[in-house]
């Protein structure tokens, strides 16, 4: 019985091995996609630990490692950003994984065919998108989400005119 679902049980598991750093990368292309529209400064887009410059253009660079593609970061000179855009950045990211979401499951909806690959691919983008919303910062390390970082924000300007 088990032999018949075999080549479906090894495609969910490949899936879901490539799922998260394919989320991380979308989330991750979010942020620098708007922070290259919305400002005139060089930008870094990550991915992986330990990177080193792959590829790199008049204003983005893209830093590659084969280890950790479960994390990543963009970084850019927010100097002379004003807030709403800076705002508009910080949500990109979750939004892009969320915009995922929207396409996976219409494929779903399309053929199921498309389920057995693409439920991994929903769950870690509920994951990465839900995750980097939600607002908290490790005590131990400095690092903080997307989300804190734009309540932190948020709080700047209102109370720092």
């Amino acid at each position: 019985m088990i032999s018949s679902f075999l080549p479906e049980i090894i495609l969910f598991l490949v899936c879901c091995w490539i799922a998260r750093p394919i989320q991380v990368c979308i989330h991750e292309i979010g942020h620098a996609l708007l922070a290259y529209l919305l400002t005139s400064g060089k930008i870094a887009l990550s991915l992986g630990q330990n990177t080193t410059p792959a590829l790199q253009t008049r204003r983005l660079t893209l830093h590659l490692s084969p280890h950790r593609w479960d994390r990543g970061s963009v970084r850019f000179d927010r100097e002379g950003v004003s807030s709403m855009r800076l705002a508009m950045i910080m949500v990109a990211g979750a939004s892009t994984n969320l915009i995922s979401v929207v396409v996976a499951v219409f494929f779903v909806m399309l053929d199921s065919v498309y389920a057995v690959p693409m439920t991994p691919f929903i769950f870690y983008g509920l994951k990465v998108g839900l995750l980097a919303a939600y607002p908290f910062k490790y005590r131990s390390i400095p690092i903080e989400s997307d989300g804190h970082a734009f309540l932190r924000l948020v709080h700047y300007s209102l109370y720092h005119r």
